[in-house]
């Protein structure tokens, strides 16, 4: 993906606090590294008074439109991870959602199909549309 330099960027923006986590909360490496991740997952969802706020829309304006369904699944298949779902569970939960509503899977000229590969959207149109003729 393009994206791979922002997300180094981010990344680091990140590991950066450890430090200043451990020290100023007196924990271990892997306690600081844990809630900074954390604190930037409750960025994600919009957070207002989050530190990582600024840098995760800097990061997400960089996301190209053709990257930006996959970026999307990923980030909240690895939220719900964080949260404590196992891979496979948290990959069908996405899964549920995209199957919810129509509108899911469809992200501007993209769509997300149900195996998780980013498609043109009159492409999905015309997937959706032999489903149908097959359900039928």
């Amino acid at each position: 993906m393009h994206l791979w330099h922002s997300w180094v960027d981010l990344k680091a923006r990140i590991e950066a606090e450890y430090r200043f986590i451990q020290h100023h909360l007196e924990c271990t490496h892997r306690q600081a590294k844990k809630m900074a991740w954390m604190t930037y997952i409750e960025s994600t969802g919009g957070e207002t008074d989050n530190p990582f706020l600024q840098a995760h829309t800097k990061f997400v304006r960089r996301v190209s439109d053709i990257e930006l369904p996959l970026f999307l699944c990923h980030l909240c298949i690895g939220t719900d991870i964080q949260n404590g779902h196992s891979e496979r569970h948290a990959i069908q939960l996405y899964k549920d959602w995209l199957e919810e509503d129509p509108g899911n899977p469809i992200f501007g000229d993209w769509a997300l199909t149900s195996e998780l590969r980013i498609v043109p959207l009159q492409t999905w149109l015309q997937i959706q549309k032999t489903k149908r003729n097959t359900d039928s």
